[in-house]
């Protein structure tokens, strides 16, 4: 138990247990609650899907535009003195 522990205040004793709302916690059914909701978030395995027209930044690089972009982000990549176009 370190001493951080020892200066922090607990949440219940923050909290007013007479308060409405800290009575209806006490009060709702959690267990049911996150057993209907458990099957919603339930991992499913899904296939990937290929994505054949883009790149790295989502253009195709056979677009007017973008093809600009990538040669120009390609430069700079290449470094000074370096051009590959």
């Amino acid at each position: 138990m370190g001493t951080e522990d020892l200066l922090r205040a607990r949440l219940d004793q923050m909290t007013d247990m007479c308060h409405p709302l800290a009575v209806l916690v006490t009060r709702m059914p959690w267990a049911e609650i996150e057993a209907s909701l458990e099957p919603l978030f339930a991992h499913r395995s899904r296939p990937g899907r290929t994505v054949t027209d883009a790149d790295l930044f989502l253009a195709s690089p056979t677009r007017g535009r973008h093809r600009l972009l990538l040669d120009t982000v390609r430069d700079i990549a290449a470094g000074p003195g370096r051009l590959t176009s």
